[in-house]
């Protein structure tokens, strides 16, 4: 008697129907599904699986039996599930306090389910005073070492196959490593595992370089700065026109302030005068301006 089973429902009546009801229901699935039924509705399959409800049911002694059962059953179904939710409310909590054991769950999960719900079951219990990153690298190797041996390089090949979704080809290399003698791999037949077994992760593309054209680029940008620095000091030269006011630099002590107004030649313009405020001590590059316009004055 398989208590799991939903007898009920393969009869389609409800748990509380009576003899009668479980009868009719029974006589009529039956001559639907019977292999001398219509070919559009005849099923050896659901024929079988309508005599085996009705023998559970028929009878009040097995039915009853069926009934206990199936009730433990389903306590058993409730209190699983009233576990995982509790489980998974915990879980939750904890991964708030420390998000990076989520990334380490899903690590393990792309290794193996089962191995990611140790891990979790593991958090959750204590991990037997570890920390979660050991814990984690704990559970890895003892994974790895059951299934590809004790060769690392044999290791990191089977976890690359399951992290690149590969389970067929590293359950095929784990039915390889184990026709072998243990820890009797010699280089010749790592390297034929290595060859058939070859993850298949895109290699990156290399960024394209052109070394010849390399001194010619350089040689271009210093050439393109002194052209540039050309023509910002044509820019800034004296141009033909009428004089403009004009600061002279500053050479060091205190500020100057100056503007100069050029004398005009022309005797129907008005003479014009050059205003100078001169530092008290200036340095002797400067003094010598001043003598300058002094001497032209």
């Amino acid at each position: 008697m398989d208590a799991a089973k939903d007898h009920y429902r393969v009869l389609g009546v409800t748990a509380d129907a009576d003899a009668a009801a479980i009868q009719a229901a029974y006589r009529a699935l039956a001559k639907k599904f019977h292999p001398d039924a219509p070919a559009e509705t005849r099923s050896a399959e659901r024929f079988i699986e309508v005599q085996q409800a009705y023998e559970v049911l028929g009878s009040r002694e097995s039915r009853e039996a069926y009934d206990e059962a199936r009730a433990a059953v389903r306590a058993g179904q409730d209190k699983v599930e009233r576990e995982r939710a509790a489980e998974e409310t915990a879980w939750r909590a904890r991964v708030r306090e420390e998000p990076e054991i989520a990334d380490r769950h899903a690590d393990l999960s792309r290794l193996a389910k089962s191995l990611g719900r140790r891990y979790r079951s593991g958090i959750l219990a204590g991990m037997d005073g570890r920390h979660p990153e050991d814990f984690a690298r704990y559970l890895e190797e003892q994974f790895l070492t059951r299934h590809f041996g004790e060769d690392a390089q044999m290791q990191r090949l089977g976890k690359a196959l399951l992290e690149d979704g590969r389970r067929g080809a590293a359950a095929e290399l784990a039915g390889e490593l184990r026709k072998l003698p243990a820890g009797r791999l010699t280089a010749r037949q790592r390297r034929d595992l290595v060859a058939r077994f070859k993850p298949r992760r895109p290699a990156k593309e290399a960024p394209k370089t052109w070394p010849g054209l390399a001194p010619f680029i350089g040689l271009a940008l210093v050439l393109g700065l002194i052209a540039i620095g050309l023509v910002d000091f044509m820019r800034s030269g004296p141009k033909d026109g009428p004089a403009t006011e004009t600061a002279l630099p500053s050479f060091g002590g205190p500020q100057i302030g100056k503007s100069l107004k050029p004398v005009s030649e022309d005797p129907a313009m008005p003479e014009m005068t050059a205003t100078i405020t001169r530092a008290e001590d200036p340095p002797p590059r400067l003094k010598r301006i001043y003598d300058r316009i002094d001497a032209n004055d």
